[in-house]
C-alpha cells in the first residue's frame, strides 16, 4: 500500500499566513526560533487504495491520520515553509516503533539518516537490546577494526545496544553491516533502521512500512532534483519482506509540502509528480545495452576510438587470449544490442558495427604488446601500462621483494611520473577523500606531491594492522575529534581495493613476460595482501585456516603475531604451497603449546 504524507489546507495556509506577517516585521535575516517553534502541523497519510496511482478519482484514494503529534515543519532563508523530512519521519518512525512495526527510512546522505536515527532513538523510552553470541563476535570485529566502539554508528555499553534505531550506508564496515542488519531483523531488535540507497537495491529485511524521507537529492551545479521512477519505485520495493510479509506500507514524505482540500477534492501540484511516478509498474526502467553507444561511437569516429572504446574492443575480443577478431565477432553477435537488431530486421546496423568494431582492433595501437593485453583485462590506459614497464626495466622489482617493499617500489612509480595519477584515481574520488586542500592545488605535479605521500602513508598503516582510529589521527584528526573516523573509512572502502587493482598490474605484466615462479608469487599477492591489509605472504594462507568469524585483518594480525616466531626466515618462497605448508605447520606447532590463540585484540 502506497501513501503520500499530506496536511490539512487551511493548516498550511494558516502557517503561509504565519510566515508572512512575520516577514514584514522581521528584525533578523532568517527566521527567528520562537516563529519557528509555532510551526507544527499534523501529517496524514494519502493512501491509494489501489496498488498504483493511476487514476485521479478521491474514491481511490483514503485519507488516514497518522499520528496525534504535531511535528515542526521548518522555513527557508525565503521564509517559505519545507517539508523538514527529517524531523517528520522521525515523529512517523517513533509512533510506527511503538506499534510494533519494522519500519525503514530512507534518505539521500549519510548525514541526514544518522540524524534522523538520533531523533527517533530520542523520542522512544530506552529499551537496552542484549546483543546474541553471534552478534557480540561482530561487535569485537567491528572494534579491533575501529579500535574502540566509540567510533561506531551505534551506542553500546556492556554487551548492549541502547540505540532505538540504527543507520545504515555505505560507509559501515563489513561485520559493522552484518551486525546493523542482525539486529533490525530481529523480532526483539531495534524496529527502526535509517538508511541511505544502499540498501534500496533489493536488501531482503522485515520493513514493514517504509517512509522515504527524501524524493529529491542535490545535485553539483543543478541544486535539487527529483529521484528518478526507478529510484523510488526501488526503494519502495523494500516494504515487506519475501517469505515472510507478502504486504507492506510505504509512504513518501515529499520535497515540497502537500496540502489536501477536502472540501473542494483537491490536492497540490507537487502531488502530480508523485503521482506520475507511482502511477508506473514496478517494471518502469527501460533496459538499455551500454554497449549500443559504444559501438556506434567506434563506427562513427572511424579509426579515432577512444580508450573506453579501445577497451571494451579488446575485452570483447577475448582479452589476452589472443583469439582476436573471430571472438570479437562472436561477442558483438550476442550482445542486447545485437539481438534488438536482429528482432527489428536490422541487420545492416550489426555488420557496420562488426565492421567498424574488428577493424578499430586490428589498427590498435601498432602490434600486440604487453602493455595491450593488460589494458584489455583491466581496463587501465595503455599509456600508464607503459609509465609502469618502463619504469620496471630501469627500476627493477628490489631482491628483498617483501609486501612492504614493493608497496614503497609502486609507489616511487607514481611519484616518478605525474600524468599517472589522473590515469589511475578519479579525480572526484580524491576530492571526496582530501577535500577542499587537494581541489585548490593548481595542476598535476603539486597535486602528486599532495597526494601520493599520504596515500603511502595510510596503506602502509592499514596493511600494518593499524586502526581505523590511528589511521584517521595520521590524516591530521585530532585525538579528541575521531567520532566515525569518516576520513580512515573512505580510504579503506574506496580507495584500498582501487589501490589492490593497481598494486596487482606488475603482477599480470610480470606473469605475461613469463618471469620467475618466485617473484610472480610476489607479484602476483600483492593485489591480495592490499586489499585485506596484510604485510606478509603468510597472512594470507593464515586467514584461510581460520574460522569465517576471526578472517577479518586484525585477528589474522592478531593471530599472525603469534606464530610468527614458528615461521623459518625465507625472503622468497619458492612456491605458494611452501607458504602454506610454513603456516600450517607453525599453526599446529603453537596449537601443540595448549593455550588459546588470541582471536581478537583486547577491547
Amino acid at each position: 500500500m502506497r501513501g503520500c504524507v499530506v496536511y490539512d489546507s487551511k493548516k498550511i495556509a494558516e502557517l503561509d499566513g504565519l510566515l508572512a506577517k512575520k516577514l514584514r516585521t522581521k528584525t533578523t535575516s532568517g527566521v527567528p526560533q520562537a516563529v519557528r517553534r509555532q510551526l507544527g502541523a499534523q501529517p496524514s497519510a494519502l493512501f491509494s487504495i489501489k496498488q498504483t496511482w493511476e487514476t485521479k478519482d478521491p474514491d481511490d484514494y483514503s485519507l488516514q491520520k497518522l499520528i496525534d503529534e504535531a511535528p515542526l515543519l521548518a522555513a527557508n532563508q525565503h521564509w517559505r515553509l519545507t517539508p523538514n523530512s527529517g524531523e517528520v519521519s522521525a515523529a512517523i518512525a517513533a509512533e510506527s516503533a511503538r506499534s510494533g512495526v519494522k519500519t525503514l527510512v530512507f534518505f539521500q546522505s549519510i548525514k541526514n539518516a544518522l540524524s534522523a536515527a538520533r531523533k527517533i532513538t530520542k523520542r522512544l523510552a530506552n529499551e537496552p537490546v542484549k546483543l546474541t553470541s553471534e552478534e557480540n563476535e561482530s561487535l569485537h570485529a567491528v572494534c579491533d577494526e575501529l579500535g574502540d566502539t566509540s567510533h561506531t554508528f551505534m551506542d553500546f555499553l556492556d554487551g548492549t545496544l541502547r540505540d532505538n534505531a540504527l543507520v545504515h550506508h555505505g560507509l559501515l564496515l563489513r561485520e559493522e553491516r552484518h551486525l546493523c542488519e542482525s539486529l533490525f531483523q530481529r523480532s526483539d531488535g531495534v524496529a527502526v533502521l535509517t538508511a541511505t540507497s544502499t540498501l534500496a537495491q533489493g536488501m531482503n529485511l522485515p520493513s514493514e512500512l517504509v517512509l522515504i524521507a527524501e524524493d529529491s537529492r542535490y545535485v553539483p551545479d543543478q541544486g535539487r532534483a527529483t529521484l528518478e521512477a526507478q529510484e523510488l519505485l526501488n526503494a519502495a520495493g523494500r516494504a515487506g519482506r519475501a517469505g515472510k510479509n507478502s504486504t507492506g506500507m510505504v509512504l513518501v514524505i515529499p520535497g515540497n509540502i502537500v496540502s489536501v482540500d477536502l472540501e473542494s477534492s483537491s490536492i497540490s501540484g507537487h502531488w502530480m509528480r508523485l503521482q506520475e511516478i507511482f502511477g508506473q509498474s514496478d517494471q518502469c526502467l527501460e533496459i538499455d545495452d551500454p554497449l549500443c553507444a559504444i559501438l556506434d561511437r567506434i563506427e562513427s569516429e572511424q579509426g579515432n576510438s577512444g580508450s573506453l572504446e579501445r577497451y571494451c574492443v579488446g575485452r570483447m575480443s577475448g582479452g589476452d587470449s589472443g583469439q582476436g577478431s573471430s571472438e570479437l565477432v562472436k561477442a558483438i553477435g550476442r550482445t542486447l544490442s545485437s539481438f534488438r537488431a536482429r528482432r527489428d530486421g536490422d541487420e545492416e546496423w550489426i555488420k557496420t558495427r562488426t565492421s567498424a568494431a574488428v577493424s578499430a582492433l586490428e589498427d590498435g595501437d601498432e602490434e600486440d604488446s604487453v602493455e595491450k593485453r593488460v589494458a584489455s583485462v583491466t581496463g587501465v590506459s595503455i599509456s600508464a601500462l607503459r609509465s609502469l614497464t618502463n619504469f620496471m626495466a630501469t627500476r627493477p622489482m628490489p631482491e628483498e621483494a617483501s609486501p612492504g617493499v614493493l608497496v614503497d617500489w609502486m609507489f616511487d612509480w607514481m611519484s616518478s611520473d605525474a600524468s599517472v595519477l589522473s590515469l589511475l584515481f578519479r579525480d572526484a574520488s580524491l576530492r571526496d577523500l582530501f577535500g577542499k586542500p587537494y581541489g585548490d592545488l593548481p595542476d598535476d605535479e603539486s597535486r602528486v606531491h599532495f597526494v601520493l605521500p599520504r596515500l603511502r602513508k595510510y596503506l602502509l598503516l592499514w596493511m600494518n594492522g593499524a586502526t581505523l582510529a590511528i589511521i584517521e589521527e595520521s590524516t591530521g584528526t585530532p585525538a579528541d575529534s575521531l567520532k566515525h573516523c569518516m576520513t580512515a573509512r573512505k580510504f579503506v572502502l574506496r580507495f584500498v581495493p582501487e589501490l589492490s587493482h593497481i598494486f596487482g598490474l606488475p603482477g599480470q605484466i610480470v606473469a605475461l613476460r613469463d618471469e620467475t615462479e618466485a617473484r610472480r608469487l610476489e607479484l602476483r599477492l600483492l593485489h591480495a595482501c592490499v586489499r585485506n591489509g596484510f604485510i606478509e605472504l603468510g597472512q594470507i594462507a593464515l586467514r584461510s585456516t581460520l574460522p569465517e568469524k576471526h578472517r577479518h585483518r586484525t585477528a589474522v594480525q592478531s593471530q599472525f603475531a603469534r606464530i610468527r616466531h614458528l615461521l623459518p626466515e625465507i625472503a622468497s618462497p619458492a612456491s605458494w604451497a611452501d607458504v602454506e605448508a610454513q603456516v600450517a605447520t607453525a599453526v599446529r606447532l603453537d596449537a601443540d603449546n595448549g593455550e588459546e590463540p588470541p582471536l581478537r585484540a583486547e577491547l
